[in-house]
C-alpha cells in the first residue's frame, strides 16, 4: 500500500509537533498525573452554621467548646477549627484534660473524655467523646450562683423542699463548708414548722485549687422518711401552731408549757417537735426544747434552743425572753419529774448544767416558776 507524499509528510509534520510538545511539558505517556479543579469555596461560614458542629479558632474556645457539651449533658460532640491560632492537635488533648481535672463541671460530671482528631482541607475536625458519672438532671441542676445569699437561698429552697441534693456553681463568693452547716442548722431552727426534720447533711466540694473562688459546691440531705411523710407531717405541724393561740394567750409561755406537757411524754428517744406533739408523743429533751421552739415561733416568744449538758450527758433546754427578761427554761426536766416548769437565771443552774454561755443572751431575770396549770398567773416570786 503507497501513501501520497504530501500526506506521508504531514503525518511526519505532526508527530515531531506531539513530540516537542510532550517533550516541552515534561510530562510521560506512560506515567500520567491527573488533577481535578472545583470553584473555591470560603468554608469558615459553612463551618459556623453546620447544626451540631462547634467552630473555635482558639484554645480558649475549644475549652469552651468542652464545658458546653459538659453543660448539655453531652456523649459525643464535634469541634472544628477556623482560622486556628496554635497547634489544634496538640491542644484539644489538653484541654480534655484540663476540663476533665481542673474545671468544676468536669470534676462534678465527667468520669471520663477521650477524643479523635483528623485534618479535612485547611481545618482540623475533632470527634469528642464523654462519660458521666452524673445523670443529665443532675447536671442540668447545678446553679450558677454569684453572691453567698443566692447560695443560701438555693439551699433554703432545698430544705422546704425534702429534696434530696443540691448543686450550685460559686463564681464570685464562696461559701465554706462551715458557713453552709451553721447556715442549715440555722434554718432548721427558725422554720420548724416547715421542716419535721432535720437531714443529715454531706457537703462535696469540686474545685481544682483549694484557694479558687470558683467551685461547685454540692449538698446532700438525707432524711429517714419519705417526701410524701415530710410534706404531711409538715402541715400538721403548721395547722397545729398556727391554731394553738387565741387572743387570750398570745405569746404567753405559760400556755406554751401547758400545752406541750398537755401531749408530750418524756422518752429516751424523739428528737423533733413532732415526735413531743403528734404519733406517740415520746420525745426526749431535744424534741421538748424544739416543741418549744415551734410554738414561741408562732407565738413571737422569742426563744433559743440550748444545746449543752446536764449532769455530764447531753442534753437540750430554752432560754426564753419573758417580759423583756432572759430566762432558761427545761420543760422535759420539770415534765419527768411531774414539778412545774422553772424559769431560772443562770446563776441558778451552774451546779448542773454546762452551755457555751457565750453563744447564747444572759439569763438575769428574776421571775421562778411559770405555772403550767390553764388559768393560774405566772409566779413573781424573786430568785433569792
Amino acid at each position: 500500500m503507497k501513501f501520497h507524499k504530501t500526506r506521508l509528510k504531514r503525518l511526519c509534520v505532526f508527530a515531531l509537533a506531539l513530540c516537542f510538545t510532550l517533550g516541552f511539558s515534561g510530562c510521560d505517556l506512560f506515567e500520567k498525573e491527573y488533577r481535578t479543579e472545583t470553584d473555591y469555596v470560603d468554608s469558615s461560614s459553612e463551618l459556623k452554621d453546620e447544626p451540631g458542629i462547634i467552630t473555635v479558632q482558639n484554645y480558649i474556645g475549644m475549652k469552651n467548646a468542652l464545658i458546653q457539651l459538659i453543660n448539655n449533658a453531652e456523649e459525643y460532640g464535634t469541634i472544628r477549627t477556623d482560622k486556628y491560632r496554635g497547634s489544634a492537635e496538640d491542644d484539644i488533648s489538653r484541654a480534655c484534660f484540663e476540663v476533665t481535672r481542673e474545671t468544676p463541671i468536669g470534676l462534678y460530671a465527667v468520669d471520663y473524655m477521650t477524643h479523635s482528631v483528623s485534618q479535612i482541607l485547611s481545618y482540623y475536625q475533632m470527634e469528642i467523646y464523654i462519660r458521666y458519672k452524673r445523670t443529665a438532671d443532675e447536671i442540668a441542676g447545678v446553679t450558677t450562683v454569684y453572691s453567698a445569699q443566692d447560695t443560701y437561698d438555693y439551699i433554703q429552697n432545698a430544705l422546704e423542699s425534702f429534696d434530696s441534693s443540691v448543686a450550685v456553681l460559686q463564681v464570685s463568693s464562696s461559701v465554706s463548708e462551715e458557713e453552709i452547716e451553721r447556715f442549715v442548722d440555722e434554718h432548721y431552727l427558725s422554720s420548724l414548722q416547715n421542716i419535721p426534720e432535720k437531714p443529715k447533711i454531706t457537703i462535696n466540694t469540686y474545685v481544682a485549687d483549694a484557694d479558687a473562688i470558683q467551685k461547685i459546691t454540692e449538698v446532700v440531705f438525707s432524711y429517714t422518711q419519705t417526701k410524701s411523710e415530710l410534706r404531711e407531717k409538715a402541715r400538721q405541724l403548721r395547722d397545729f401552731a398556727y391554731s394553738f393561740y387565741d387572743s387570750n394567750n398570745f405569746g404567753n409561755i405559760s400556755h406554751v408549757c401547758t400545752g406541750i406537757m398537755e401531749r408530750a411524754k418524756p422518752g429516751l428517744t424523739g428528737k423533733t417537735a413532732y415526735n413531743a406533739l403528734f404519733g406517740t408523743n415520746f420525745a426526749d429533751s431535744e424534741g421538748y426544747a424544739l416543741a418549744v421552739k415551734l410554738l414561741c415561733i408562732s407565738g413571737g416568744i422569742e426563744c433559743y434552743v440550748v444545746k449543752g449538758r446536764l449532769n455530764n450527758s447531753e442534753h437540750f433546754w430554752n432560754i426564753v425572753n419573758v417580759d423583756g427578761a432572759y430566762y432558761h427554761l427545761d420543760l422535759f426536766t420539770a415534765d419527768k419529774k411531774q414539778i412545774t416548769a422553772a424559769l431560772l437565771a443562770d446563776n441558778n443552774m451552774w451546779a448542773s448544767y454546762q452551755w457555751d454561755n457565750a453563744a447564747y443572751p444572759a439569763c438575769t431575770g428574776r421571775k421562778n416558776v411559770v405555772r403550767t396549770e390553764e388559768n393560774e398567773p405566772e409566779s413573781d416570786v424573786e430568785i433569792q
